[in-house]
């Protein structure tokens, strides 16, 4: 799904063109970096994944955590914002709209099991 994204994200309706406004590329960049700050380390702690430390539950958590129980969550809505600005196709806003449901679904399904 990544390479098919990747080779036809230019495809559908032409629904706006940002690339010539002055700044815009700079933003995606620095959108889409911060958006792997908060997707990547979010994804799994390198620890329990190591058998390092045993998996459990922290009410005080530390690092990214602390700042939003969902960093993964909003990691994907910075990197979908940017990406579906950028291309300004409908094939994005679709993706875009998919993986934001996907991932609002799970931090919903992931609060309301706590």
């Amino acid at each position: 799904t990544i390479a098919y994204f990747i080779a036809h994200r230019y495809d559908g309706a032409q629904l706006w063109r940002l690339q010539g406004v002055p700044g815009m590329h700079d933003a995606v960049y620095v959108v889409t970096f911060i958006s792997f700050l908060l997707l990547y380390p979010a994804t799994f702690n390198l620890l329990e994944v190591a058998a390092v430390r045993r998996p459990g539950f922290r009410i005080y958590e530390d690092g990214v955590m602390r700042i939003t129980r969902h960093p993964q969550l909003w990691g994907q809505v910075l990197w979908c914002v940017a990406h579906t600005a950028w291309t300004g196709t409908s094939l994005p806003v679709v993706a875009s709209a998919g993986l934001l449901a996907h991932h609002f679904l799970g931090a919903w399904n992931g609060d309301r099991r706590l």
